[in-house]
């Protein structure tokens, strides 16, 4: 199985248009009768990294200056004695879905 960015456009010449492919599996179906959402069928959502600083200083894992999410939350904590994954993580989450829909956390 091959996963993708979910906010990264990707050059890929077997598809038409590489953007609308992944807007197209960014789609949550919403369940009238359970009030519960789902991937479209053959979609499969993980959310890597999680305890990992990275995950959320960079929102693209290329880690390009325009994917810079809480990167510089985190450089103004490391001189402040914060260790990056040991006393400073991150907890990415898939953001398509509100906070009740987390009820692990």
């Amino acid at each position: 199985m091959h996963f993708f960015e979910l906010l990264r456009r990707e050059v890929n010449n077997n598809q038409n248009d590489p953007l609308l492919f992944q807007i197209d599996n960014m789609i949550l179906l919403y369940d009238n009768v359970t009030r519960s959402t789902r991937n479209q069928d053959g979609v499969e959502t993980r959310v890597p990294g999680f305890g990992n600083s990275s995950s959320v200083e960079w929102i693209d894992p290329s880690q390009a200056s325009a994917g810079a999410y809480f990167k510089d939350i985190a450089n103004a904590l490391v001189p402040a004695g914060f260790t990056r994954d040991l006393s400073l993580r991150g907890a990415p989450y898939d953001f398509r879905k509100g906070p009740s829909k987390f009820v692990a956390y």
